[in-house]
């Protein structure tokens, strides 16, 4: 049996059925290698996408574990001098015990104020952000008597849910 097609040159093929249907499943074919070639890239996307999220879970996981190595243990109330007040801090800095100074700087004219780190640890910003927002939370008593606050028990998760 004989059909005829209209092609896009507007020229008019005879085929017979037997070509019709060969053609038909080149086409069917040549879909399937399509799909499948899809597939196959967007698994090596898929592949590539992982392998750079892992490699950024591992360098957070670092950095987080360089935040665990910095512990405030505890902070004590020193006294006032001016419009500073002192505070010794003393912290777990991979394992050792260390101790630094935290002063709160008042700034009468504008109602401000600021925190400040000195230690003679090398210490990072972050780091020393960690101290002041760990002691700024909750300041020692403001009393030569008071016992040092205690902050060992909070871990650097539960500064940062707080905050």
């Amino acid at each position: 049996m004989l059909k005829v097609f209209n092609i896009q040159l507007q020229d008019h093929i005879i085929v017979t059925e037997k070509d019709f249907i060969s053609m038909n499943e080149i086409q069917k074919i040549g879909k399937e290698r399509n799909i499948k070639s899809i597939n196959t890239l967007q698994k090596g996307m898929l592949i590539e996408e992982n392998e750079r999220l892992k490699q950024k879970i591992n360098e957070l996981q670092k950095e987080i574990g360089k935040n665990n190595s910095l512990q405030v243990i505890s902070a004590e109330y020193v006294g006032n001098y001016n419009d500073t007040t002192v505070y010794n801090v003393e912290l777990s800095l991979n394992g050792k015990k260390e101790y630094a100074t935290l002063e709160k700087k008042n700034n009468d004219i504008d109602a401000s104020y600021k925190w400040e780190v000195f230690s003679n640890l090398a210490l990072k910003d972050e780091e020393m952000d960690y101290i002041i927002q760990v002691v700024s939370k909750n300041p020692p008593t403001m009393s030569i008597d008071a016992p040092p606050t205690i902050y060992e028990s909070l871990s650097v998760d539960e500064i940062e849910m707080e905050g």
